[in-house]
């Protein structure tokens, strides 16, 4: 059994935010089609990023590209915009590893005309297990709010990622799991981390290393 688990600060680097945004295609109303696809899935964000369970009806199912111009860029592996995205090929990774209760859901990308496809089609990450990973008073984190049990890890966590340590115990259960008073970050283990490593996309994930004992 490996001695570490793995940081994943894919959701708070600015790199993979990719702006796509839900909606509907060919609606009479685009924005009040917009209007209402975001604020129905602003709940369901905020459950997927304390590691709940979200409903499949609940997921942006269709998503197009908001900004001027089309995107023209390869898709990455993993992206964020309020969930965390993957491609296939990264998606079969995943599948491969014990997701307790997460779940992915098929997602089709179009340009901003809401009809032209961006390929190849990626998948909705509902991130849906908890595990109680870092004391955040040990660590000294900054609350996100004040009064609030919800704290931010440091900006430089390239520097910083050997500075924690993590319980023994969060080896056991499943492989990807957030901690539901860490914001904007999620956990892997070492055998769903390497599997990425041995694929070559492992960059894109904006991995670190976090020792257990």
């Amino acid at each position: 059994m490996s001695d570490r688990i793995w940081f994943c600060d894919l959701p708070r680097d600015t790199y993979a935010l990719i702006g796509f945004v839900p909606g509907r295609a060919a609606d009479p109303d685009m924005e009040d089609a917009q209007r209402e696809a975001l604020k129905r899935y602003k709940a369901a964000f905020r459950c997927d990023m304390a590691g709940e369970v979200v409903a499949p009806e609940d997921v942006p199912h269709m998503m197009y590209y908001g900004q001027p111009g089309e995107y023209t860029d390869p898709l990455p592996p993993a992206f964020f915009n309020g969930f965390v995205f993957l491609r296939d090929d990264a998606a079969d990774i995943f599948r491969a590893h014990d997701l307790g209760d997460a779940a992915l859901f098929p997602v089709d990308l179009f340009q901003n005309d809401r009809t032209t496809p961006v390929l190849p089609k990626v998948h909705a990450l509902n991130r849906a297990n908890r595990k109680a990973t870092l004391n955040a008073a040990d660590y000294g984190l900054r609350r996100m709010v004040p009064g609030q049990e919800l704290f931010n890890l440091p900006r430089d966590m390239p520097k910083r990622h050997k500075d924690f340590t993590a319980p023994r115990a969060i080896l056991d259960g499943p492989d990807l799991w957030v901690d539901p008073t860490i914001v904007q970050t999620m956990f892997l283990s070492d055998r769903l981390a390497q599997a990425l490593i041995s694929a070559e996309i492992d960059k894109e994930f904006s991995l670190y290393p976090c020792a257990v004992a």
